[in-house]
């Protein structure tokens, strides 16, 4: 059972590696690149499961009955309210090789394109968990509601997000295809991110080496 668990923390520990070294590598490759956020909860949620393994298997090697063990049970009260937290910070789109106002004009194109009124302002938007000082917003009226869609720009990435499941679903079904097709210059400090990507990459697989395998190796010296 322990060797079971071992062997699942190592897979886990591997997922957030592949992840940002497949998103470091279509960031850096393609002119303009399109990334679903939620795809960053690989690199989180792996890594809080992980944790809670850690927690089990020290239960089980000191004789320690998991269930009534107040520690495990605060460690996954913690973990589910990270990951619910990452899961909601997480929501929208980032871009890569697209300046803010062509991404801004090719939201509001599409969005025009498909018979809906479109409002652009820039305010201040506050969130649950944020609160951006100064974002695009585009406020789209659809049978009578609105939605907003507000873009931002940090680091040559700009990220689009939005605030409810129908605005996400409009953007998926008309906005993307948009972005994805036009065609912009390839211009490296807009892809910077994807080698931070690896770096991390490069770090986490670091980590993951010197936690699970040297203690071994000079054990075995």
């Amino acid at each position: 059972m322990i060797l079971t668990l071992k062997i699942l923390q190592v897979s886990l520990f591997a997922v957030p590696v592949i992840v940002l070294i497949v998103l470091g590598l279509v960031i850096l490759l393609r002119p303009v690149a399109v990334i679903n956020r939620r795809w960053l909860m690989l690199t989180f949620l792996p890594l809080l499961v992980a944790n809670l393994l850690a927690t089990v298997m020290g239960d089980m090697q000191n004789g320690i009955d998991l269930l009534p063990d107040w520690h495990f049970w605060a460690i996954v009260a913690v973990d589910a309210t990270l990951a619910v937290g990452i899961g909601i910070w997480l929501r929208g789109v980032a871009l890569y090789g697209l300046p803010l106002a062509t991404a801004e004009s090719l939201c509001r194109e599409a969005l025009e394109t498909q018979g809906h009124s479109v409002t652009t302002r820039v305010d201040e938007k506050r969130t649950l968990l944020t609160t951006v000082p100064q974002a695009t917003i585009l406020t789209v009226t659809i049978e009578g509601r609105e939605e907003e869609f507000w873009l931002t720009l940090r680091g040559g990435e700009v990220m689009i997000r939005m605030d409810s499941r129908r605005g996400m679903s409009l953007l998926k079904q008309k906005v993307l295809p948009a972005l994805r097709g036009h065609q912009m210059p390839y211009d490296f400090q807009a892809h910077a991110m994807g080698a931070l990507y690896l770096v991390l990459a490069v770090m986490l697989l670091t980590f993951g080496w010197i936690y699970f395998f040297e203690p071994r190796l000079l054990f075995v010296e």
